[in-house]
Parts: C-alpha cells; sequence; structure tokens
C-alpha cells in the first residue's frame, strides 16, 4: 500500500478528535454569535454603541467558519491543518 494512502486508513488519536472537537465546539459557539446579533439587532443598539452589532455579527461569522475549517482540516487529516492550529 502506498505510503500517502496508509496514512489515510490509520486511527485518528485522542488528541485529534479532542483538538477536533474542540474546534466544532468554537464553530458552534460562533454561529450561535452570529445568529444572536443579527436576531437582536435592535437591541444591540440600544445599549448605544452604534458599530457593536457590527462587530459582534462579523467576529461569530469569522469564529462559525474558522471552527468549521479547522475541525474539518483536522478530521480530515489536511497536512495545512496543521499549521492552523499552531
Amino acid at each position: 500500500m502506498n505510503s500517502l494512502l496508509r496514512g489515510r486508513f490509520l486511527k485518528r488519536t485522542f488528541s485529534i478528535k479532542l483538538l477536533a472537537i474542540g474546534w466544532l465546539v468554537v464553530a458552534i459557539f460562533g454561529g450561535l454569535r452570529f445568529a444572536g446579533s443579527l436576531s437582536n439587532w435592535d437591541l444591540i443598539l440600544s445599549f448605544g454603541e452604534p458599530v457593536l452589532p457590527l462587530y459582534l455579527t462579523i467576529s461569530g461569522f469569522v469564529w462559525a467558519i474558522a471552527g468549521l475549517v479547522c475541525a474539518c482540516g483536522l478530521w480530515l487529516r489536511h497536512i495545512w491543518a496543521g499549521w492552523l492550529n499552531v
């Protein structure tokens, strides 16, 4: 069997599973932040900061996407996923 294919069929270590689950949790909380800031936009605006809802929305979206990318990269054993987690 080719050495590149052999790495695909090995079991994932506990640390990789734990790190991928951690990134999934980050993605879930980022998505909740994104959805919550969109649904409560007027309430957040009433706090007096006009930029606050935009900041919460953008940062929630970025954390959700980054978490999903890192979790999927780790789970699928992409080389670049290791560099994202350093």
